[in-house]
């Protein structure tokens, strides 16, 4: 029975020892990047073009664009220690 929990307490031993080394990097990452952040939500941009006829029968284009976003917009945290 001894010889079963030798390799599963490896496993713990690796697994706190990688939480620790994670909750060690965040603030150094915090440090580097900053604590703020701007969020922003995905756009979808589509191309339209307009024709339009001038008074010398000639036909004149213009593009422009419609952009569209989402209402609304839902954001977890994450963090990389479980």
């Amino acid at each position: 029975m001894l010889i079963l929990l030798t390799p599963a307490e490896m496993v713990q031993s690796i697994k706190r020892e990688c939480e620790t080394t994670c909750k060690q990097a965040i603030p150094g990452i915090w440090r580097t990047w900053g604590d703020k952040q701007l969020l922003s939500s995905p756009i979808v941009s589509l191309p339209v073009i307009s024709y339009y006829k001038l008074l010398n029968g000639t036909f004149e284009s213009i593009m422009s664009y419609l952009h569209f976003i989402p209402e609304n917009l839902t954001v977890t945290k994450r963090s990389c220690c479980w």
